[in-house]
């Protein structure tokens, strides 16, 4: 196929064509960080967790906030990762940019956001058993 950009002719094979479009139709990073924020719902019980909210989709935690440290605790498989595969996106690279999302949208500044320790994903397991 040959278009015209400016006065200049350029051939392009099947195969480039299938490329660009699937490279402008890959969704952006901030639209896939908004997706994975849309349809969170809020859970918490400070009897058990005092300084702890978590937000899951699906009954899996995909975030959890603690306040009272400032920590915003990342489901790896749900969240980070796809940042890190989808993006090429190295360690620092994702927690700036979740940072920077979290204050932008939801003006929650003072957040650092981390990958789960083992800790965490042990308790996650069991508030992903909770009920609404």
């Amino acid at each position: 196929m040959q278009i015209d950009i400016n006065g200049v002719k350029i051939t392009l094979t099947e195969q480039q064509l299938k490329e660009i479009k699937e490279q402008t139709e890959k969704p952006s990073k901030e639209q896939i960080f908004l997706d994975i924020w849309n349809g969170c719902t809020i859970k918490f019980d400070f009897e058990k967790y005092p300084e702890k909210i978590f937000l899951m989709k699906n009954d899996k935690v995909i975030f959890e906030q603690d306040h009272k440290n400032g920590y915003l605790w990342c489901n790896y498989d749900l969240v980070w990762l796809i940042f890190k595969t989808e993006f090429g996106m190295e360690y620092d690279e994702i927690q700036s940019f979740i940072k920077t999302g979290v204050e932008r949208h939801f003006k929650l500044g003072g957040l650092t956001p981390y990958l789960r320790s083992q800790e965490v994903e042990q308790r996650w397991k069991d508030i992903s058993n909770w009920g609404d």
